[in-house]
């Protein structure tokens, strides 16, 4: 991958995206568009890039697992005294941001008391972890099975938001287990951290105009290290 800005639109609209897709030049090359699971953006390219195989963004996906604890952790938070839950709020808020490997030993023992104290949230965080887990795995095969074990631990009538997330995953399921289909990994990571650049620039600027703004992204030296050779017309002999 390059990590390189190809275009910029002005609006995230059919009406702006088919044209450009229509128009792309050797667009039949295109062989991989990772995006989220917003569905008019695969209903834009799809007719124009014949040979293009979606990957659903990584991040969007377990992001919903993180949303889904989220959910718990408020509903627990909800029901404890004042003095109770401005502690917990402090203690286990980076529940829904790390991953076991990353806390520190204080977060550790932090965990052991939210597992003693608040059992179903406890569980909740252990279903969060087991679905990203589902992209630890090595390859598609197995990646699939952790999906379905996954799935299936999943107790009835409890935890609604992560049976809302094994629907979504069964209703994207191709393109969301793509992923190990590609021939890197591919994610909106880069094109994520452009775009938190592109919102502060633009509040730098007061609202600068889209022209402004795609011209400052396009030309950017973090941006056009390969960007701007591809926006060169062809050689000619």
């Amino acid at each position: 991958a390059t990590n390189s800005v190809f275009d910029m639109l002005e609006e995230k609209t059919k009406a702006h995206m088919k044209p450009f897709f229509r128009d792309l030049p050797d667009r039949d090359r295109v062989e991989w568009v990772c995006t989220d699971m917003w569905r008019p953006f695969k209903e834009s390219y799809g007719p124009y890039l014949p040979n293009a195989r979606l990957v659903i963004d990584k991040f969007h996906v377990v992001r919903m697992a993180s949303d889904a604890l989220e959910d718990e952790r408020k509903k627990h938070q909800s029901a404890l005294e004042r003095n109770e839950r401005l502690k917990v709020k402090k203690s286990i808020r980076w529940l829904t941001l790390k991953r076991p490997s990353s806390l520190s030993p204080q977060e550790e023992e932090a965990l052991k008391l939210v597992r003693s104290g608040i059992a179903l949230l406890a569980e909740a965080y252990d279903f969060k972890e087991a679905f990203y887990g589902i992209y630890d795995e090595p390859d598609k095969a197995n990646a699939m099975r952790a999906f379905e074990a996954w799935e299936n631990s999943l107790p009835e009538g409890r935890f609604p938001k992560f049976h809302a997330l094994a629907r979504t995953v069964h209703n994207n399921y191709e393109d969301i287990f793509a992923y190990w289909d590609a021939p890197v990994r591919l994610t909106n990571a880069y094109t994520e951290g452009l775009n938190g650049l592109v919102k502060v620039a633009n509040r730098m600027g007061r609202g600068y105009s889209y022209e402004i703004i795609r011209a400052k992204t396009l030309y950017a030296k973090h941006a056009r290290k390969v960007g701007s050779l591809l926006r060169q017309p062809p050689a000619t002999a």
